[in-house]
């Protein structure tokens, strides 16, 4: 009766450690998951105002507001013909009707094109490389 008892204790011991050490690696994902979600959401605030208008984005690249759209409606056009686009495509999203943009991902997008030398044509809807 007592390597019984002996042989529970180190059963319950084996098993429980495991379930602790578990718990533990459990929480601390929970801790660093809402640690993140909060340094993001507080990095998405410290930008100021997170979207841009097609009139904000504009005069932001010093370009006409429909060369914005055009640009967006040129890679569109290239991506439905050739069903493919190489690089990062202008970023935008669309809610109502209307285009938004995010400053950041607008300066990802900038640096990606001016390093590639991307020459759009808008008016007849290419992109001359």
């Amino acid at each position: 009766m007592k390597n019984y008892r002996k042989y529970l204790l180190i059963c319950i011991v084996f098993l429980g450690i495991p379930v602790v050490s578990n718990g533990l690696l459990i929480g601390y994902g929970i801790q660093s998951y809402s640690q993140s979600k909060e340094t993001m959401i507080e990095a998405t605030k410290s930008d100021g105002a997170n979207l841009m208008t097609v009139q904000e984005v504009s005069e932001y690249l010093n370009i006409p507001s429909e060369e914005v759209l055009g640009i967006i409606n040129t890679e569109q056009k290239m991506l439905e013909q050739y069903s493919v686009f190489s690089g990062r495509r202008f970023p935008h999203l669309i809610i109502n009707g209307k285009y938004y943009f995010n400053k950041a991902s607008v300066d990802e997008w900038l640096k990606e094109a001016t390093l590639e030398r991307r020459q759009y044509d808008t008016r007849k809807e290419l992109i001359l490389r």
